[in-house]
């Protein structure tokens, strides 16, 4: 995959289908709207955004 312009419609109806393509496949996706671009999806492998990082648990509360 390399680079798709879609409009919102068609990205709504798509997008679980287009992250999983991103992320195994690369590219981006602009999303727009009446013809403007209001987004783009792309990967982050390889960013320092990949890096997850964990929430910490949540403490209890001492009665």
């Amino acid at each position: 995959m390399k680079h798709r312009v879609m409009n919102i419609t068609e990205f709504r109806a798509k997008c679980l289908a287009l992250i999983t393509e991103v992320h195994e496949h690369g590219g981006t996706v602009t999303v727009t709207r009446r013809g403007e671009p209001i987004g783009i999806l792309r990967g982050i492998r390889d960013t320092p955004e990949s890096k997850v990082q964990e929430r910490p648990k949540a403490q209890r509360r001492s009665k």
